[in-house]
């Protein structure tokens, strides 16, 4: 009965059409007949993203216990420091250790290879009695969550459709987005313990989840098992004539042949190759907006920051109002990736990134230097900014994400999404890193404005160098870079 809801809820229910004469796929298929099972996949490796935002901003609400002198063992500030940043050194080598597994194993067990650190990371963190213990959790987490991310995106984009694979592709941020919001709230409302627990949980709901979901038919015609790629193949997209399919496996297949002519020196490859060379700069200019949008050092210090806004709420009722508000506006986003194009969402996200940054910045601004008591009056407003600056980061990473997946050829966007995703994680590491020092020099006021023009401006650069690849198929896309 449940199955038949969900399949119902996802079912589309287009018009077939009659063949063009390029005999183009999507003319064949006057689009899928119902894509449910693509959604349901979609969804259930997005539980991967629900269980990395809540470890990743675990420290959030586990900092006012850490800093008590009731807890278990004593922790400096610079060890603070360094528990919030080892994160991101795991995932640097989760990207660099996912190529070895990807291709021999398929995305679907790399997925479930790259849970079972995810799994001891928390079991780390709850059994943890000393300060060496949750470095260790962190980086251990780190690995298992980089891993998976990156071989995530890789699945994603091999099994959607072009005409919704903008929206499928967000679904890891809304998953990220839920589970930093689950965390935040457990924090708030239960124990050190309780919160643990509920980390602990997510790689295990991850792990049942993607064992029923089908491998991609990529990986299978990697291996030459057409007969397999074609059936999963059928399965995603809805439709009962296998036959209806074979110009879409035959186009995979040509781009697979086409790669495996060009395998060695494919770093070489990447650089001297305009589409690939093209390709890595615009996403490596996105990915500098993503992490200068500061959404997630804010989220680890969000119980700091909010108490020096004399804001009268404790930071868990202000939860209970960001959670679901953010969670509300970002469907309707994501949504509009497919309408209006990834370089208009890059743009209108990049502006709520920055008037957020640029308010929040401004409060702490009048309230430090102009007047501290009639500020208090407005205390509400870091609230709101931070509610536009949320819906902003999740917009620009999510873009950013899906661009990655579609810019790349299969043959390099292994290594090139590799050295994105280290190229990402280090800014993100010393972003973390420096945030104390650099507030404690410049004040909160400077630090956010510091990334309130980065943001705006590397954004800007990016809209303008990006293509549009809403509503092409990945091999249009190659053509297009040329």
């Amino acid at each position: 009965m449940k199955v038949n809801f969900i399949r119902s809820f996802f079912k589309k229910n287009y018009v077939w059409k009659v063949p063009s004469e390029k005999n183009d796929t999507s003319e064949i298929l006057g689009k899928s007949k119902n894509n449910w099972m693509q959604y349901m996949a979609v969804i259930s490796v997005s539980t991967m993203s629900i269980a990395s935002g809540a470890f990743e901003m675990w420290l959030s609400p586990a900092l006012p216990y850490i800093k008590s002198t009731d807890f278990k063992f004593q922790v400096s500030s610079d060890q603070i420091s360094w528990i919030v940043s080892l994160f991101n050194i795991g995932e640097i080598i989760g990207f660099l250790v996912h190529p070895f597994f990807i291709n021999r194993i398929g995305r679907k067990y790399t997925l479930l290879a790259s849970a079972v650190p995810q799994l001891l990371a928390s079991i780390l963190v709850f059994i943890a009695e000393n300060v060496t213990t949750l470095y260790a959790a962190r980086i251990i987490g780190g690995i298992g969550f980089g891993a998976g991310s990156i071989v995530q995106n890789f699945y994603i984009s091999e099994i959607a459709e072009k005409d919704i694979r903008g929206r499928l592709g967000a679904f890891p941020a809304l998953g990220f987005l839920i589970g930093t919001m689950s965390i935040l709230l457990t924090g708030a409302f239960s124990t050190y313990d309780g919160m643990n627990l509920t980390i602990l949980s997510f790689p295990l709901i991850f792990m049942v989840s993607i064992s029923f979901m089908p491998e991609s038919p990529y990986f299978y015609l990697q291996r030459n098992q057409d007969e397999k790629a074609m059936k999963i193949l059928t399965k995603l997209r809805g439709v009962n004539d296998s036959k209806s399919l074979e110009l879409e496996l035959s186009k995979i297949k040509e781009a697979i042949i086409e790669d495996k002519k060009n395998k060695k020196f494919i770093l070489r490859n990447l650089i001297e190759t305009k589409r690939h060379r093209k390709s890595l700069i615009i996403v490596a200019i996105l990915k500098i907006a993503v992490a200068f949008s500061g959404a997630r050092v804010i989220a680890m210090y969000f119980q700091v920051i909010f108490s020096y806004t004399g804001f009268t709420l404790g930071p868990q009722y202000i939860m209970l109002i960001m959670a679901p508000v953010v969670a509300v506006l970002i469907v309707p986003t994501i949504v509009l990736v497919d309408y209006l194009g990834r370089r208009l969402i890059i743009l209108y996200s990049s502006i709520a990134c920055s008037l957020g940054l640029f308010i929040v910045g401004f409060f702490f601004f009048w309230k430090d230097h102009i007047d501290s008591n009639d500020i208090n009056l407005f205390s509400w407003i870091p609230l709101i900014a931070l509610v536009i600056l949320d819906i902003g980061c999740i917009a620009l990473a999510a873009t950013a994400g899906i661009l990655s997946v579609e810019l790349f050829s299969i043959q390099v966007k292994s290594t090139a999404l590799a050295l994105l995703f280290l190229e990402g994680q280090l800014l993100e590491f010393l972003i973390k890193l420096t945030f104390e020092n650099i507030t404690n020099n410049i004040g909160i006021h400077g630090t956010l404005w510091i990334y309130c023009a980065l943001c705006f401006g590397v954004s800007l650069i990016g809209f303008y160098v990006t293509p549009e690849t809403k509503g092409k198929t990945l091999e249009e896309i190659q053509l297009l870079l040329d």
